[in-house]
C-alpha cells in the first residue's frame, strides 16, 4: 500500500512541479502521508493545504517560491486578481524577501488581511478593469503595481523597483514622473513615488545597488556614475564595467555592490562553487586596481548602519554633493527641503 502512495506522490508532485505549482491534495488518505512527510522534512508546507518536495523547494529562489504560491492560488480563486507587490514579483520587480511574505489581492473598495497572510487592497475599477495575465497569473498592470510599491515602500526599496521599472519599459524620468502624477489622484503617498520617479536610473544592475544609491544620496555623497567601461590591462578583449564611478581631481574611485547572492544563488553561480565565485572576483578586482583607483566595497551590513556607510565612503574619498539637512527644516509646518549647490528641492523630492 505505501508503495502505491509513494508511487501516486511521485507522479503528483512531477505534475505540479511542471506546471510550476505547489501539490494541493483533496485526499485525505494522501493528505495524512504528506503531513507524515512534513514531520520527516522530506517533503515542505509553503502554505496551509500547499505542499512540495524539500529538494525541489531548496532548488527555488524566494521569488520562484512566490510565483508557486500564486500561481497555486489562482488556480484556487480563478476571479482573483493580484496588485501591489505581489504584482511586482509576477512582472519581474524586485522585492525584498521579507515583503513577499505577505500576499495582495485586488478588491475594489475592501481593505484587510486574512488569517493566510494574504492582505486585501483597494483598487480602482478601472485598474481592475486593465488586469493582465503575467506568468499563468491575473495581476495589475506594471506601471501601476511599481506605482503603488513606490507610494508605499522607504526610498530605498522603492527605488530598487522603480530603478529596474525604467529599465524594462524605457521611459525617461520626466514620464515616468508625469505617470505618477496621474495614477496619484486621490491616492497617499504620491510623493514617495515621485521621489523615486525623480532619482530612478535604468542602468542599475541589481536591487542592492539602487538601495545602495539611494543610502548614498540620502547621506549626501554624489551620485556615482553607473556602468562605465574601464580597459583590462590583462585582457583587451573584454572590459571592466565597475557598478559605480565618481570622477575625482585625483582620477577616481569605483565602487561595487557586494551581494551574497552571487556566492549562493545557483542561477548566478551558472554551474561554479561558490569558492570558484569568490575567486574570479578577487582576480577581476586585483585587475581593477591597476588603474590606481582606490575600489571600495559596499555591503548589505554597510546599508543597515548609516554611520557605517559614511565613514567607509569618506575614507575611501567618495565625495559629497551637499550637507544632510544644512536647509532642513521640521518646525511649524514648513516644508522639508533639501540643498544642493544653490537649487533648493521641494519637498516630494526629499529623500
Amino acid at each position: 500500500m505505501s508503495h502505491a502512495i509513494d508511487a501516486e506522490l511521485a507522479k503528483l508532485f512531477e505534475e505540479s512541479e511542471r506546471q510550476r505549482i505547489w501539490l494541493v491534495s483533496r485526499d485525505e488518505r494522501l493528505s495524512r502521508t504528506l503531513r507524515y512527510r512534513v514531520k520527516a522534512r522530506t517533503v515542505v508546507k509553503p502554505r496551509r493545504g500547499m505542499y512540495a518536495r524539500s529538494e525541489y523547494w531548496e532548488s527555488l529562489s524566494v521569488a520562484r517560491r512566490t510565483l508557486h504560491t500564486v500561481r497555486t492560488l489562482q488556480r484556487l480563486h480563478p476571479d482573483w486578481i493580484f496588485c501591489g507587490l505581489t504584482a511586482a514579483v509576477v512582472h519581474g520587480l524586485p522585492v525584498s524577501h521579507h515583503d513577499q511574505k505577505v500576499l495582495c489581492i485586488a478588491r475594489e473598495g475592501a481593505h484587510g488581511q486574512t488569517p493566510a497572510g494574504i492582505k486585501r487592497c483597494s483598487q480602482p475599477k478601472k485598474r481592475l478593469e486593465r488586469a493582465v495575465v503575467v506568468q499563468g497569473v491575473r495581476v495589475t498592470e506594471m506601471l501601476p503595481s511599481a506605482f503603488d510599491c513606490a507610494r508605499s515602500m522607504s526610498f530605498r526599496r522603492g527605488l530598487a523597483i522603480v530603478d529596474k521599472l525604467l529599465n524594462i519599459i524605457g521611459l525617461s524620468n520626466d514620464e515616468l514622473e508625469d505617470i505618477f502624477k496621474r495614477l496619484g489622484v486621490r491616492c497617499s503617498g504620491v510623493g514617495r513615488a515621485l521621489r523615486a520617479a525623480r532619482w530612478a536610473n535604468a542602468l542599475s544592475g541589481s536591487a542592492g545597488e539602487s538601495m545602495a544609491r539611494a543610502a548614498m544620496l540620502q547621506q549626501g555623497f554624489m551620485l556615482p556614475q553607473l556602468q562605465v567601461p574601464f580597459d583590462n590591462p590583462l585582457d583587451t578583449s573584454r572590459a571592466f564595467v565597475p557598478d559605480f564611478y565618481w570622477p575625482t581631481r585625483s582620477g577616481g574611485v569605483l565602487g561595487e555592490f557586494d551581494g551574497m547572492a552571487k556566492y549562493t544563488d545557483k542561477h548566478m553561480l551558472a554551474g561554479r562553487s561558490a569558492v570558484e565565485a569568490l575567486a574570479a572576483e578577487k582576480h577581476r578586482e586585483a585587475a581593477l586596481s591597476l588603474h590606481r583607483m582606490p575600489i571600495v566595497r559596499i555591503t548589505y551590513r554597510d546599508l543597515m548602519d548609516d554611520r557605517r556607510l559614511v565613514n567607509l565612503l569618506e575614507r575611501y574619498g567618495v565625495p559629497r554633493a551637499f550637507t544632510v539637512c544644512a536647509r532642513c527644516r521640521i518646525s511649524a509646518g514648513e516644508p522639508l527641503a533639501w540643498e544642493v549647490g544653490n537649487v533648493l528641492l521641494p519637498e516630494e523630492y526629499m529623500v
